[in-house]
């Protein structure tokens, strides 16, 4: 679950040049340009519909969500955890792997969470792997997979300029970079 504008494009890119996939791509930019906190709300919006699609695309196509693999940047990573814990729910098998790409943290940590059902965790998927770039920031940093990946210890990424403890105002424009190194690694994984 990507915005076509961030780092999505190149996964499609990558996985589309494999010849290996038939790759379906979630843009929700409509929803995902608000204000935090209501993309934040969005978010259980987007998940029930891709829960809807997938269910209507096992009916329709025969497809087992034992195949299906669902990558997510920031909160694209909580709505496929989100949607993986809901078609478990509805008695759908479980989907094969989630890849969170530095899933958000911001309103995903407890005490802004109701339920661990909306936040990235290894029951929502037969295998979820994590990349961590930007922890204890705008990333969570506490495992939430079967794997998790802390390249460069999962907080500053290389070029991401100003660590947010030297300047609150920049620090955290200047933490957005690494929030998009998830994408760059998976990117270089997939060549």
């Amino acid at each position: 679950m990507f915005t076509l504008v961030d780092l999505g494009i190149f996964v499609v890119i990558v996985m589309a040049s494999k010849n290996l996939w038939n790759i379906i791509v979630v843009d929700w930019a409509p929803l995902s340009h608000a204000i935090y906190t209501e993309a934040r709300i969005h978010t259980a919006v987007v998940a029930r519909q891709l829960t809807y699609f997938c269910v209507f695309l096992a009916k329709s196509t025969g497809t087992r969500m034992s195949s299906v693999h669902m990558i997510g940047h920031s909160m694209g990573a909580q709505i496929a955890a989100f949607a993986g814990h809901q078609l478990q729910l509805e008695g759908n098998e479980k989907v094969d792997r989630i890849s969170g790409l530095d899933p958000a943290a911001p309103l995903y940590e407890w005490p802004h969470i109701e339920s661990l059902d909306e936040v990235l965790d290894p029951g929502d998927a037969s295998f979820v792997d994590v990349i961590h770039t930007n922890g204890k920031h705008l990333g969570v940093i506490f495992p939430s997979g079967h794997v998790d990946y802390y390249p460069n210890g999962g907080q500053h990424q290389p070029g991401c300029g100003f660590y947010p403890q030297t300047n609150q105002a920049l620090g955290f424009a200047s933490c957005l970079k690494p929030s998009f190194r998830p994408g760059q690694y998976t990117y270089r994984t997939l060549m």
